[in-house]
């Protein structure tokens, strides 16, 4: 198996901190071949552990010697990691820590006690157990661990017999990952109490809410708006927000989750067993691996182990042709989280599960439910994956619920991920003003900064690459006379380096991008090449917080130039590492069995740096014009990350900053008091203070009438909010057309009905995206919405300062003014010398008798 070369993790599943498995099964791609450049991969931890658990599972051979892996990992980690740093007693503290924290990540199974025998047995040994692939650590631990579950369990399931009541003002902590540990049985006992009267909680609420829409829409087509409030536009059964629940009937299996489990007591108990399930299922190896991704952790959250299995798993994912549903999951707590949709694929056509969604009933066909609450994550993709055309139904929880007792029903039909629809598109969009003129904007919507990496498969009969994608799609839009540029760049989690510094050169004359730094200390600088200068014109580029890695590299050059306007969150993702994948076997003894089965290694080797040389690293890309988000929270992002690599500067490289003026301060200015006003994102603040109250909180009730007030007093928030937005209207007057790859060269674009929710309206949350929570309900994406103003301010500001600026004109001048390039096309009487300054900077002595621009 070939391995990609180099790999960027992706943003999201970094700030989750844990592995993703993506849903899908191998198509007609072929094998991942390493790619030419330097390469980025598109999905954060999702590079670290993706699963699409489509072929054959691959064991470890039993005659591998895991001490020879562990002793080549310790080397590889010592001598290849960008630190270069030594195995020290510090490392070998972070390695336990992270170990624990991969075992016991909410401090509820391990004592205080448990704990302190870890530290003082195997710390001061630890660091030489490394080197010399002594493996007792790893087990012993992992054995008192699993001793721990085991009687938890047990435990558990007597309390369940008792009467835990509802009604104490008792609240539990939605994430113990800081808390400290318990210090004996008694106070385990009362945090698994409180623990079993949340879920007990839960599932009454659920099943309250799902009996209501049921028993208030006898018909079965509509449900309350609870109920509905984020389905499909197809779904169109009836009511202002068609049902999810339009095709369920009385005897729907809907409830076969409580087919086998009658009450609440009941379905608790079934996900303590399947705990236990999961931990039987456990491998001698995984527990090595376990270990080693402990061990790599501790140089960087980004460094990783990955076993053969999940090496081979994620080189299928990698290939470009995949059929499912087209979603990446992670294990969330005992959940299966939503971490991505892929364009293109069964869920982004559907429209309705969502990043951040948490799937808790899994069925095939009309057969009952079943539950997927403490599930290992492989049995959870087993369930939901399956045959092209055939129907999977998932019960989830809303990633935007107003009550983690939310339930919603979707049915998906197993297909094809489409690559077309992961490239790159545009629109062209006419705005408005008040006196009815149009100011034409373009704009690019970049999913990623892909590239070709297999030379057998083909789009549209070539190779897909950002670059020639967007150079067809900027040409187009040049052709239609546009004003101003956007590049919507929002989660955009990076993808090939090589793509971000050519398409960098689109907007820039040929000069320095970034800077790269090695584990030597040496330093590399890239530059673009002259791709023509195809775009002259006034440039915004869009980001937010998952914006990483090379969208950090394309917006940071493009700010250090002045060439462009960031707008969107306060700063990106703030990734600036690079890591390869190395297999782990090339470097073990030569005479070592099932070396081949030795798994793989993510690295990180490099560092970037911008040309003004400081470091995107812990910092990211501040945006020049900051828009109202929930995303802005320092639990979100690299910071947030455990060991992450520090930020340091370099020494900056001469370039040269583009002359023209951007008008910060009246851009600033302008969209300030447009958003202080705009309702839209008065709610979005509301909702910043809402949420992020609640993260700091880190908190929920353990009160059955507390948590139902709570969530009528939502319900009836939202409701307000739904009335009071529909009687606002459209805020801006526009006209769009789509752009894509397949009409590139049509001698007509299709129209977009304004007011249609754009494909990021859809598959993304609601609160991920800086929108509104019930944006669904919405027709309008307010970022977008502000931002188009922006644009439109820029052209105008821009189109102002030269007309003031610009000679007299006079009948024998000939000139002319395309996408705001400052041309002289001069057909001149010579009377007299002048110099004159043009808009791209440079400077030329004409003799003239008049001139025109």
């Amino acid at each position: 198996m070939q391995h990609l070369t180099i790999l960027r993790t992706a943003c999201l599943g970094a700030t989750l901190g844990i592995a993703a498995i993506l849903i899908g099964s191998m198509g007609s791609g072929g094998q991942v071949k390493k790619p030419t450049g330097t390469r980025f991969g598109r999905v954060v931890e999702r590079v670290a552990a993706e699963v699409t658990l489509l072929a054959p599972k691959v064991h470890a051979d039993s005659s591998l010697d895991p001490g020879q892996v562990e002793m080549s990992v310790a080397r590889i980690l010592e001598q290849g990691h960008y630190t270069r740093q030594k195995l020290d007693s510090t490392k070998a503290q972070q390695t336990l820590e992270s170990y624990l924290r991969l075992l016991d990540p909410n401090r509820l199974y391990l004592l205080r006690g448990d704990i302190d025998s870890f530290y003082g047995k195997y710390l001061p040994t630890l660091k030489n157990s490394i080197l010399h692939g002594d493996l007792t650590p790893a087990r012993g631990i992992y054995a008192v661990y699993k001793q721990r579950v085991e009687n938890r369990v047990a435990r558990n399931k007597i309390f369940l017999k008792q009467a835990l009541h509802l009604s104490s003002n008792e609240t539990i902590a939605l994430n113990r990952e800081k808390s400290t540990w318990p210090r004996h049985e008694t106070e385990a006992d009362n945090l698994w109490k409180n623990w079993l009267r949340a879920q007990i909680l839960q599932e009454r609420l659920v099943d309250a809410s799902i009996n209501k829409s049921v028993q208030q829409n006898g018909d079965h087509r509509t449900a309350p708006l609870s109920a509905t409030k984020r389905n499909s536009a197809r779904n169109t059964s009836g009511g202002r927000f068609p049902s999810t629940f339009s095709h369920i009937n009385s005897s729907s299996p809907l409830k076969g989750l409580s087919q086998k489990a009658k009450t609440a007591e009941e379905i608790v108990a079934r996900r303590l067993d399947n705990i236990l399930r999961t931990l039987k299922h456990e491998e001698s190896f995984g527990v090595v691996a376990k270990f080693l991704s402990a061990l790599s952790q501790s140089y960087d959250p980004h460094s990783d182990y990955l076993s053969p299995q999940k090496m081979e798993n994620f080189a299928i994912s990698m290939r470009l042709s995949l059929v499912g549903i087209g979603a990446v999951l992670q294990d969330a707590d005992g959940y299966a989280r939503v971490v991505d949709i892929l364009p293109g694929g069964p869920a982004d056509r559907d429209g309705r599960l969502k990043v951040n969604d948490c799937i808790v009933g899994v069925a095939q066909g009309n057969t009952p439910f079943e539950d997927m609450v403490n599930t290992n994550l492989e049995r959870v993709v087993e369930r939901i994956r399956g045959k092209k055309g055939t129907l999977v139904r998932l019960l989830v929880v809303p990633g935007d619920a107003l009550d983690s007792s939310e339930r919603r029903l979707i049915v998906i039909t197993r297909d094809e991920v489409r690559l077309k629809d992961q490239q790159a598109r545009a629109e062209v969009i006419d705005l408005e003003q008040t006196n009815g003129s149009i100011t034409r904007i373009g704009w690019i919507m970049l999913p990623s900064f892909y590239a070709d990496i297999d030379s057998r498969v083909r789009v549209a009969g070539s190779r897909p690459n950002t670059t020639r994608d967007v150079s067809m799609l900027l040409r187009r839009l040049e052709k239609e006379g546009i004003q101003g540029l956007i590049v919507d760049l929002r989660r955009n989690g990076g993808g090939s380096l090589q793509e971000a510094i050519n398409l960098t050169g689109f907007f820039i004359p040929r000069g320095p991008v970034l800077q790269i730094k090695d584990s030597m200390g040496r330093i590399s600088i890239s530059c673009c090449e002259d791709a023509g200068h195809i775009y002259r014109g006034p440039l915004v580029v869009l980001v937010n917080h998952l914006s990483a890695s090379a969208s950090e590299i394309f917006a940071a050059a493009l700010q250090d130039y002045g060439r462009a306007v960031i707008v969107g969150d306060s700063r990106t993702f703030s990734k600036g590492t690079v890591q390869t994948v190395l297999d782990v076997g090339r470097f073990m003894p030569f005479f070592s069995l099932a070396a081949a089965d030795a798994g793989s290694l993510k690295l990180t080797i490099q560092k970037f740096y911008r040309i003004k040389g400081g470091s995107t690293q812990l910092r990211g890309v501040e945006s020049d014009i900051v828009l109202p988000s929930l995303l802005d929270h320092p639990k979100i992002g690299e910071t947030a990350l455990p060991n992450a690599l520090p930020y340091d500067e370099v020494s900056p490289v001469p370039f040269r900053r583009f002359s023209g003026s951007l008008f910060l301060d009246q851009l600033r200015r302008r969209s300030s008091a447009r958003v202080a006003s705009d309702p839209e994102f008065v709610y979005i603040r509301e909702e910043m203070a809402r949420v992020h109250k609640r993260l700091d909180e880190n908190t929920v009730s353990l009160n059955e009438e507390v948590r139902r007030a709570e969530i009528e007093e939502l319900r009836a928030r939202e409701t307000r909010l739904v009335r009071e937005l529909a009687l606002l209207g459209p805020r801006i007057k526009m006209k769009a057309y789509s752009v894509t790859l397949d009409n590139v060269h049509h001698p007509q674009l299709k129209p977009i009905r304004y007011g249609q929710k754009s494909r990021e309206a859809k598959r993304h949350p609601d609160p991920l995206d800086g929108r509104v929570t019930s944006l669904s309900k919405l027709e309008e994406d307010p970022i977008k919405t502000e931002t188009l103003r922006i644009a439109q301010d820029l052209v105008h500001l821009g189109a102002e300062t030269r007309k003031s600026q610009a000679p007299t004109l006079h009948q024998h001048c000939d000139g002319s003014t395309r996408s705001g390039d400052f041309k002289l096309q001069l057909r001149l009487y010579v009377s007299k010398q002048t110099t004159y300054s043009f808009q791209n900077g440079g400077r030329r002595k004409v003799r003239l008798y008049s001139c025109s621009y």
